[in-house]
């Protein structure tokens, strides 16, 4: 039920992630379904630059975890009250920018591909936070996080390298203590 934040992660030169193509990796167990913040990035001016939700929406009365960025979402629905490891991929947005594809993992399983949304970010680094918004106190996370990583992309020859790097930290989930 704490908050972790950090500010300027990668020094003054950078407000996002180098190559602005990502993937990030977390485990969590929500104790509650309502509308919470896994983590939240910032850069200066800016807020949800993206974030991970939960409980803000539900399908089926399952609260969803969801890859938020303003208008654009991703997600899907994943229980309370249990452990889930979740990987999330931006490979780029339907302007142009490298490839037009967004992937979400749900326990090893690749559970969101999609290139309709015109979401968008380059994952901000001015300001993260974990089981909190950076800026006020409403919408915190209730219940646990866990080895919370961002891994930059902009090393990969292309999509394929970079999905096949993906796909393999998606079966990380196979590594925890049963």
């Amino acid at each position: 039920d704490g908050k972790f934040i950090a500010t300027d992660l990668l020094g003054a030169t950078y407000n996002a992630v180098p190559s602005q193509i990502w993937a990030a990796e977390f485990w969590f167990n929500a104790a509650a379904s309502s509308a919470q913040y896994i983590s939240e990035s910032q850069n200066p001016g800016g807020d949800n630059d993206p974030s991970m939700i939960y409980g803000f929406e539900s399908d089926g009365g399952v609260p969803k975890l969801e890859f938020y960025r303003g208008n654009g979402r991703a997600g899907g629905p994943l229980a309370t009250g249990q452990w889930h490891y979740v990987v999330v991929a931006f490979y780029g947005n339907n302007s142009g920018h490298f490839d037009n594809l967004r992937e979400i993992y749900f326990n090893g399983a690749l559970a969101v591909s999609d290139t309709t949304t015109s979401f968008s970010t380059a994952h901000a680094l001015g300001a993260f936070s974990i089981g909190a918004p950076v800026s006020g106190t409403g919408n915190r996370f209730t219940g646990r996080v866990d080895e919370y990583a961002i891994y930059d992309l902009g090393s990969y020859a292309d999509l394929s390298a970079r999905q096949q790097f993906v796909s393999g930290l998606a079966q990380h989930h196979q590594l925890a203590i049963p």
